[in-house]
């Protein structure tokens, strides 16, 4: 094991798929995110159109009770006028969350791609390394690959 520890290839690969899974973790926990806050977003919306039917039913009940035709003119008007306006803060409140939902989207795609980056990088400049001190990649990283295979529990 421990020559397994001394292997730069190996340690480099390790660090590499590390960066790989962590861009993963990131962009699941972006999906993840998006989906809870889409929910939230529903959920919000249907308690403003909720709210929005109680209150157009208490003005209903105010005119009706003042003896005020509630089916035609200005009772009408101010009902039609607070359906609409709930109507759109209910849609806000959705299209809030769904904004909320497309920037945790955005940013688990930012780790994703972070991840990846940074592991390929890691790979790259190791290559590099190895290429400029004269030693084959290809043969060092099927070194790495064996020794990775006699490691108890890898086969």
């Amino acid at each position: 094991m421990s020559d397994f520890l001394q292997n730069p290839q190996m340690l480099e690969g390790i660090s590499a798929l590390a960066s790989g899974a962590q861009g993963v973790t990131g962009y699941v926990t972006g999906q993840a995110n998006a989906r809870n806050l889409r929910a939230e977003g529903k959920f919000a919306e249907q308690e403003a159109m909720r709210e929005a039917v109680q209150l157009i039913g208490a003005q209903t009940v105010a005119y009706a009770a003042g003896g005020v035709e509630v089916d035609s003119g200005t009772p009408l008007d101010v009902m039609a006028d607070t359906a609409h306006r709930e109507a759109l803060r209910a849609a806000r409140a959705r299209a809030s969350f769904q904004n909320e939902a497309n920037n945790q989207e955005l940013a688990g795609l930012a780790e994703f791609t972070k991840g990846l980056g940074t592991g390929t990088d890691t790979l790259l400049s190791g290559y590099s390394r190895r290429k400029l001190a004269g030693v084959d990649p290809a043969a060092a990283m099927t070194a790495a690959g064996n020794a990775l295979y006699r490691l108890p529990g890898t086969r």
